[in-house]
């Protein structure tokens, strides 16, 4: 799935790009079903709301789920990816992020993505993309995210370190901040039916609520970097900031 010129403009100016209808029929079945088991699995890779509490991130989903592993290579994630960031990528992240029901799940304070990466991996520059990957339905009723567009062009804004997640230290933009670039960019609500893929800069102001619906939210989130763009003195484990430089290669190449 190539973008095309416009698209790829779209997204330099806005910092995002919403791409509905990308996974349907039997292929977004297919990763409806790799979400239930990693759900249904007992793993050492995630992230939790707290100590004993629901889940908060299924990190490296890609490890133990053929389906997803697939989906790194997916024409679909991978194509855009390498437009957009001009040349060969690898997989630095592969997440899954649940929006429980009944606000069983909390939301994610504004912030950006690339600064933490910076600051706890070594990320010298912001050469990485965000493709998003809707796996329930996201409705204005179940937690999706928000983003002010234009914000990544800003480049990195002032945080403060937030240890509110076991294991996770977040750099949450200041009240101030937000409110400056909100009143540049304004905000959008990034919703559009299970399939759709959303690609988002690094960089971009962004966050979400919590869940007060009835309705699930599951989202995959799958973060590739340019291959040049190598991590110096990373802190975090592989299945957080992994440091594999093989580029990757769509099936039908590597074929």
């Amino acid at each position: 799935m190539e973008l095309t010129h416009e698209q790829i403009a779209q997204y330099q100016r806005d910092g995002y790009l919403s791409l509905p209808g990308v996974f349907a029929g039997a292929a977004l079945d297919t990763l409806r079903g790799a979400m239930r088991r990693i759900i249904a699995a007992d793993r050492d890779w995630n992230f939790y709301e707290s100590e004993g509490g629901p889940v908060r991130a299924y990190n490296a989903c890609h490890w133990d789920e053929p389906v997803f592993a697939d989906l790194v290579r997916a024409p679909e994630t991978l194509t855009p990816a390498r437009q957009i960031l001009g040349g060969d990528v690898h997989l630095f992240q592969f997440k899954m992020n649940p929006k429980a029901p009944f606000g069983g799940s909390t939301g994610w304070a504004w912030h950006q993505d690339y600064p933490r990466w910076k600051t706890s991996d070594g990320m010298t520059e912001n050469r990485a993309i965000n493709v998003a990957v809707f796996l329930d339905d996201v409705t204005e009723f179940n937690g999706p995210l928000f983003l002010v567009p234009g914000s990544h062009r800003d480049g990195v804004l002032d945080g403060e370190e937030h240890a509110n997640t076991p294991g996770l230290v977040a750099l949450e933009l200041t009240d101030t901040v937000v409110a400056r670039a909100i009143d540049a960019g304004g905000i959008v609500s990034a919703k559009g039916p299970a399939g759709t893929v959303l690609v988002f800069d690094p960089n971009i102001v962004h966050a979400s609520t919590s869940n007060i619906s009835p309705f699930t939210r599951h989202t995959a989130y799958l973060t590739y970097n340019h291959v040049e763009n190598r991590l110096v003195n990373p802190t975090r484990e592989q299945h957080i900031a992994s440091t594999d430089y093989t580029p990757l290669w769509l099936e039908t190449e590597v074929a």
